[in-house]
């Protein structure tokens, strides 16, 4: 069963596969209330986890504000309390800021990232 979260002007477009884990969050962060928006998706987060018994988060994002990086960070080391838990970050070859911040998360949250520039 798939569940989407639809992008708003200030926030990106989530897909969740609920049975396998998959989850994509694609587009742009900059949520004037960001505890709305990353509450929904850690209920998302949780539900795919219950059912799957594991997440991937494939993040495609093309801007996102220092408000919504903290949530993220949050996010990001929230995913140690999950059984499998995989990222897997893309930039654009050029966007040397959203590899950058990959690279940041990954450090910081001690979670596994692939960062993979896009074709």
């Amino acid at each position: 069963m798939e569940k989407i979260i639809k992008a708003g002007t200030k926030t990106p477009e989530v897909v969740a596969d609920i049975e396998t884990g998959n989850i994509l969050i694609k587009g742009v962060i900059i949520p004037e209330n960001p505890v709305i928006f990353f509450s929904e998706l850690e209920a998302l987060l949780s539900e795919c986890n219950k059912s799957s018994g594991s997440l991937r988060l494939n993040i495609d994002l093309e801007y996102f504000n220092t408000g919504a990086a903290r949530y993220l960070y949050e996010m990001f080391k929230n995913l140690h309390n999950y059984q499998e838990a995989a990222v897997n970050w893309f930039y654009e070859p050029d966007d040397e800021d959203i590899y950058e911040s990959g690279v940041e998360f990954r450090d910081l949250s001690g979670i596994d990232f692939n960062i993979i520039a896009k074709n």
